[in-house]
């Protein structure tokens, strides 16, 4: 507990001054804080500190003072280690995320507990102990609609659907006309999942993998799932943009990627409340409904970006009515589609881009 409070307390001071450990005496880079201070918060009572695995997100590559000596300074070292003030921002926010994973903890942990005082949602869990039915996408929401578009395109491989940011109800199979259709389940805490479900000596029929969305590229092969999809949680992800090109990476061509989120859902707690840094939005764009991804620091016209870049070929953005019954009848939810571009569709792309 004390090395989590010590971790605590360095995270929000490195949070405005990122490079300063990297560029002190203490044999630690930020990558490693920020990877130990997960794995504290998973299972604390089993901690040891682990060092670097190697893949920096900071801004050096072992840490210590540089080697001319030069005197410390709280502005990040721009002349040495060109980084822009996007990426700097998109860093403070990872620190912020791994501050928020305590809570997001504390939260699953309720979810997971078989004492109806903590668990309102009990008889989910256990239905979905017995038998893998979980309610995981939202009504009205065709998925096998999805991957028969996605199929008719050419794919040759067997039929698969991704559900990233899964949580950690799993869910079994999806029925596509009269055949099962494999659900990969995947989740950036799912580490932590198995270990809550260990402590209640829980066995689930089926288990999401550990992958963060920024991640997926590392966790499955490019090119392997027909359809991925995500619900309220590409909005908790610490750089939301990267995720949608990593789902896109693992996407086959001609697939699809399904965003279901809340609107604006960071907006309430002022984007500081746990793993909520972002909000989810459309805006008007001569005539075309466009996907927003923003926070007081950035923002970014995610429709233009994907069709710009070639990285898809289509992008539907629609806002619907919230899910939930009680639900105020001004909140809703941003559904978008995107249609990742086949070997013929990227190279008119690239073509054009050419030509221009």
């Amino acid at each position: 507990e004390e090395m989590q409070n010590m971790m605590g307390m360095a995270l929000r001071a490195l949070e405005f001054c990122l490079h300063c450990l990297d560029a002190s005496p203490w044999p630690f880079l930020l990558e490693e804080v920020l990877q130990n201070y997960a794995l504290a918060v998973e299972a604390p009572e089993h901690f040891l500190w682990q060092r670097s695995s190697g893949r920096p997100p900071s801004f050096a590559a072992f840490p210590g003072p540089s080697p001319g000596g030069e005197e410390l300074s709280l502005e990040p070292p721009s002349s040495k280690v060109p980084i822009s003030a996007v990426r700097l921002t998109l860093l403070r926010l990872q620190v912020r995320w791994i501050r928020g994973l305590e809570m997001e903890a504390d939260f699953w942990r309720g979810k997971l507990s078989l004492n109806p005082e903590e668990n309102v949602s009990l008889e989910r869990l256990k239905r979905w102990l017995a038998t893998g039915e979980v309610p995981w996408t939202l009504p009205g929401d065709d998925l096998c609609y999805y991957l028969q578009d996605a199929r008719s395109r050419g794919a040759a491989n067997v039929p698969r659907i991704l559900n990233t940011g899964s949580g950690p109800l799993a869910p079994k199979p999806l029925q596509c006309q009269n055949k099962d259709v494999k659900v990969v389940a995947a989740d950036g805490l799912a580490r932590f999942y198995l270990k809550v479900l260990d402590e209640n000596e829980m066995e689930p029929p089926y288990l999401p993998v550990q992958c963060p969305v920024e991640e997926l590229h590392l966790c499955f092969p490019a090119a392997h799932f027909d359809v991925v999809h995500i619900r309220n949680a590409l909005d908790h992800s610490f750089d939301p943009v990267l995720g949608i090109e990593r789902m896109l990476q693992v996407t086959r061509p001609g697939g699809w990627v399904l965003l279901r989120h809340a609107r604006n859902e960071g907006v309430p707690g002022k984007f500081r409340n746990g793993l909520h840094q972002w909000a989810f939005d459309v805006e008007d764009s001569s005539g075309e409904v466009h996907f927003l991804i923003w926070n007081p620091d950035l923002r970014a016209d995610v429709t233009n970006h994907l069709l710009s870049t070639g990285h898809a070929a289509e992008v539907k953005t629609r806002l619907l009515d919230h899910p939930s019954d009680d639900a105020p009848e001004d909140e809703k939810y941003v559904w978008v589609e995107i249609r990742k571009p086949t070997a013929e569709e990227f190279a008119s792309h690239l073509r054009l881009k050419g030509s221009g």
